[in-house]
C-alpha cells in the first residue's frame, strides 16, 4: 500500500513538473518535424538541412500543406511521393542546452499517410500548441492560418469522399445532409 501511494505521489509530481515547464514555453518530448530547440528549450524553425541531407524541414512542412490545401492531394499521395523522392523520415530529441538534436531514423525510411495526417492536423504548425490539460502556448508558425484551415477542409473532403468507404459509387454521396441533425445521407444496396 505504501509503494502504491508513493507511485501516485511520484506520478503527480512528474505531471506538475512537466506542466510547469510547458507553462514556461519550453518543449517536452519529441520535437515536431520542422523545428529545433534553442538553448532555453523553446521551439525554433529548422531552416538548415541536416548534415548529409539536402532536405530543409521547414520547406518540407510548407510543401505538405501546399500539396494538401492547394493541389488537393490526399495524405496517401503525399506520403507515396515523399517516399519515392527518398526524403528521409526521422524523429528528433534534444536536451536543454544541447546544440545538435539526436536523430532517430524511422523504420524503413517510408513516409506513411499517418505521418502526413499528424502534421496536417497539428495546430503547432500554425503557431498554437496545447499541452496536457489546457496549457496553451504560442510557438513560431511555419504556415499561416489560411492555408492550415484550407488543409483541414481538404482533409474533411477526402474523408467524406474516400474510395475506401464502399464498393459502389453514388452520385450524391456526402453531398446531401439531414436538415435536422446534419448527418450525411448514404446509399446502400438491398437484395
Amino acid at each position: 500500500a505504501v509503494a502504491e501511494m508513493e507511485r501516485g505521489v511520484i506520478q503527480e509530481r512528474t505531471t506538475m513538473g512537466r506542466n510547469r515547464v510547458a507553462a514556461q514555453g519550453r518543449w517536452i518530448g519529441v520535437i515536431p518535424y520542422g523545428y529545433l530547440l534553442d538553448t532555453n528549450g523553446h521551439l525554433i524553425p529548422n531552416a538548415t538541412p541536416r548534415p548529409g541531407y539536402q532536405v530543409i524541414e521547414t520547406e518540407l512542412i510548407q510543401r505538405i500543406f501546399r500539396m494538401v490545401a492547394d493541389e488537393r492531394v490526399s495524405a496517401s499521395t503525399v506520403a507515396k511521393q515523399f517516399t519515392a523522392e527518398g526524403i528521409p523520415v526521422w524523429q528528433k530529441t534534444q536536451r536543454k542546452g544541447q546544440i545538435e538534436p539526436n536523430y532517430r531514423e524511422t523504420t524503413g525510411a517510408i513516409w506513411w499517410p499517418a505521418d502526413i495526417l499528424r502534421i496536417i492536423r497539428s495546430t503547432t504548425y500554425k503557431g498554437v500548441h496545447t499541452y496536457g490539460q489546457g496549457i496553451e502556448r504560442s510557438v513560431p508558425a511555419l504556415v499561416d492560418d489560411d492555408i492550415w484551415e484550407r488543409a483541414q477542409l481538404q482533409l474533411q473532403m477526402h474523408r467524406r469522399l474516400s474510395e475506401k468507404t464502399g464498393d459502389n459509387d453514388y452520385l450524391l454521396r456526402g453531398l446531401i445532409r439531414c436538415a435536422h441533425c446534419g448527418c450525411s445521407y448514404v446509399g446502400f444496396i438491398t437484395s
